[in-house]
């Protein structure tokens, strides 16, 4: 550009002020607009402000990292008195090479009884350091009798690798008495599927249909193709191949709805096994029985519904400890199983005691004659 714009001052001693020596103030080209004048080198510099900011930021991270005297040797001594306090209160943790706070494992005991009953399908989820913290938090999830969200398990990470997940999930089978869930559920992150491949080899691997419609939404601008994109992902597909060959004397029915003559779904039913099968999915995806299967059981005069199409985790008494006695369970393990189920009765005991002055009074002394009892 060879621009002869100059501006030269020099420091004059004796009377101690700067003095112009030369300026030359035409350019052979257009100048910034004055709303980017900010973005020049020259015109850059830092408010008092922005210098507080800067250090406030600094030492905030700074104190981040330790684990003397900070949120970590609280959070840690917490669920030390708490463990000790409560069987059922489990948490562990490892610290990094500089003696700083790595991954923080926990869970009390509804957790735990909750991952007994409703553990058969685990959702595996990571949230990417959108805490405080600035670690992975990753919950254990599963969905109780009422279709509500259950938590199994928390767990704060000190970083992603497999080393780390492989961790975190041989401490949920160590917790949970080894118990393996058939199905875990993950938004496809890679280093999670090859941590469940190496720990839970036995289980299926299947993607989040809520991750899977947010990538669809985030990526993709047509609506109409979002629509049936969302409809395709939660729908109960028809089965290509339905297993006719693995029932013996076999009852075919076909079922359409109102108003739609051409779509049809067949119900199968041997009557020699009283085993009902629908090739709507819904039993598949569900674990509820169809419309189409009560029809049928209808129809062929079943008084009951068949064991086989009966879940516990949807059963009234899918929570009551009273009706599920502990399995033999060996050491330790069957310990903590005996523990829950009591504690399960025993709050029964204290919601009920609590909602007058003489049911207190029965409670209260029923209890201590228990205990002296026992002892």
């Amino acid at each position: 550009m060879d621009c002869k714009a100059k501006l030269k001052i020099y420091y004059d001693m004796q009377q101690s002020v700067w003095k112009v020596r030369t300026i030359v103030g035409e350019h052979n080209h257009e100048l910034a607009p004055a709303m980017f004048t900010h973005l020049l080198h020259s015109h850059q510099k830092m408010s008092d402000d922005d210098k507080a900011q800067d250090l406030y930021n600094y030492v905030h991270g700074q104190k981040l990292t330790r684990i003397c005297d900070g949120d970590a040797a609280a959070t840690i001594g917490y669920f030390e008195g708490k463990a000790n306090a409560d069987m059922l209160t489990s948490a562990c943790y490892t610290r990094t090479p500089d003696n700083r706070l790595g991954s923080l494992f926990w869970a009390d005991g509804e957790m735990m009884a909750n991952y007994q009953l409703f553990g058969d399908v685990l959702a595996f989820d990571s949230t990417y350091r959108s805490n405080k913290y600035r670690k992975p938090l990753v919950v254990f999830s599963g969905s109780n009798h009422h279709k509500q969200t259950s938590i199994f398990r928390f767990a704060l990470l000190e970083d992603e690798e497999v080393r780390t997940y492989r961790w975190v999930l041989l401490n949920l089978l160590d917790v949970m008495g080894h118990k393996k869930p058939c199905v875990v559920v993950t938004d496809g992150d890679k280093v999670m599927r090859t941590t469940i491949v190496d720990v839970i080899s036995t289980a299926k691997h299947r993607l989040c249909g809520w991750h899977l419609e947010k990538n669809c939404v985030q990526r993709v601008k047509e609506t109409e193709f979002r629509k049936v994109f969302k409809k395709a992902l939660y729908a109960n597909l028809e089965i290509n191949e339905f297993e006719e060959d693995s029932i013996s004397t076999t009852c075919v029915y076909k079922f359409s709805k109102m108003g739609k003559p051409n779509r049809t779904y067949r119900v199968l039913y041997d009557p020699n096994e009283e085993r009902v099968e629908c090739e709507c999915s819904m039993w598949n995806s569900k674990g509820i029985s169809c419309s189409h299967i009560f029809c049928v059981m209808k129809y062929e005069g079943l008084e009951k519904i068949p064991s086989d199409l009966i879940l516990g985790r949807w059963c009234i008494d899918a929570k009551d400890w009273r009706s599920k006695p502990p399995k033999s369970t060996k050491g330790h393990q069957r310990r903590l199983l005996r523990y829950g189920a009591l504690c399960g009765a025993m709050s029964v005991v204290a919601k009920i005691g609590s909602e007058d002055a003489n049911k207190f009074v029965v409670a209260r002394d029923g209890i201590t004659c228990l205990a002296e009892a026992l002892q």
